[in-house]
């Protein structure tokens, strides 16, 4: 079974988002002794039948890069008995050096998420820095394009979509795709779906797959174009109280939505999803899927 086990790696942000769901936001990076006790407490938890992989998320990650190289050492020396077949590292775009680069390219797969809310003006009106307010898209693009360039595994981006932005979904999508990503994951703010949010969902995804047939690069839009149709809960380990630092959260999948542990607005969620990825069939026969 394929598992995801998240490592917060700092509490660090160098941004003061309008919609972030972390409510601790010290500014503390996690210390060695702290990450090798978490991911003990992973492992303590794992199976090594299982395929594992680790996702670091702060704060921003990349605030902590020395947290990231250690705990990859530590996992990789430790743990070699075990598969771990990914790691990930969700960054918010503001920081790139090579020196980044050649550390996640030394890595067999190391994928990393780059959090853009589309175009520069819904970008920009949620995502600032923190220090001084203005808009963070310029500097993301920029350092986007270099990772896109640089780095072995293809990045991934992370679009929100939430009650405000939903009207500018297709404008969004399009907006990442001309900047050269060829992965595009839609993250939804789960508490504003409703039946106008699924009804603007969907005309949008219409919009986008007319657009991309007419495309030569290849989209691959997620979750609506995973082959897995499994379905992700996300659970909380227990019994992890380390300075209450780390909140270890591990993905698994289900495979029907009358799973016990799915919640209504989980439920609302992939039955949206569901109902997009009928568009993607319906309209995209001849569109090959990679």
């Amino acid at each position: 079974m394929r598992k995801r086990y998240t490592l917060y790696i700092t509490k660090v942000c160098n941004l003061d988002c309008s919609y972030c769901y972390e409510l601790d936001k010290s500014s503390k990076n996690l210390s060695n002794s702290e990450l090798e006790k978490n991911i003990d407490f992973i492992f303590s938890n794992a199976s090594n039948k299982d395929d594992i992989e680790f996702e670091f998320i702060g704060g921003e990650t990349f605030l902590n890069m020395d947290g990231i190289k250690f705990a990859c050492n530590y996992i990789e020396t430790k743990y070699s008995d075990f598969r771990i077949t990914r790691y990930i590292a969700t960054t918010n775009g503001t920081i790139y050096s090579k020196d980044i680069v050649d550390f996640i390219n030394s890595k067999k797969v190391f994928e990393i998420g780059i959090s853009i809310d589309g175009n520069k003006i819904m970008h920009d009106s949620c995502r600032h820095f923190k220090s001084t307010r203005k808009g963070t898209y310029s500097i993301v693009a920029e350092n986007s394009k270099k990772f896109l360039k640089e780095l072995k595994v293809e990045p991934i981006v992370t679009m929100t979509v939430h009650k405000l932005n939903i009207g500018s979904l297709f404008s969004g999508i399009k907006s990442l795709y001309n900047l050269g990503f060829n992965l595009i994951n839609i993250g939804v703010n789960k508490t504003d779906i409703d039946d106008r949010f699924v009804k603007l969902f969907i005309e949008h995804h219409k919009q986008i797959c007319e657009y991309i047939l007419n495309q030569e690069r290849p989209l691959k839009l997620f979750p609506m174009m995973e082959k897995q149709k499994s379905i992700s809960i996300q659970t909380r380990l227990k019994g992890n109280d380390i300075n209450n630092s780390s909140i270890v959260d591990v993905y698994e999948e289900a495979t029907s939505l009358d799973d016990d542990r799915i919640s209504a607005d989980l439920k609302m969620y992939y039955s949206m999803i569901i109902q997009t990825n009928k568009v993607w069939t319906n309209m995209g026969e001849n569109y090959e899927r990679k």
